[in-house]
């Protein structure tokens, strides 16, 4: 009981990593994509 518990913790721990990282990644996407344009603008 105790070690399925534990183990469905882990796995939630886990899908907030990769949520916490693909929110990241979502960021720095637009980042890049004002960058980009802000630099396009510019030329």
């Amino acid at each position: 009981m105790q070690l399925k518990e534990n183990r469905s913790g882990s796995l939630f721990a886990c899908q907030e990593i990769q949520e916490q990282r693909f929110q990241l990644y979502l960021k720095m996407v637009m980042l890049k994509a004002q960058i980009q344009s802000y630099i396009w603008y510019n030329i």
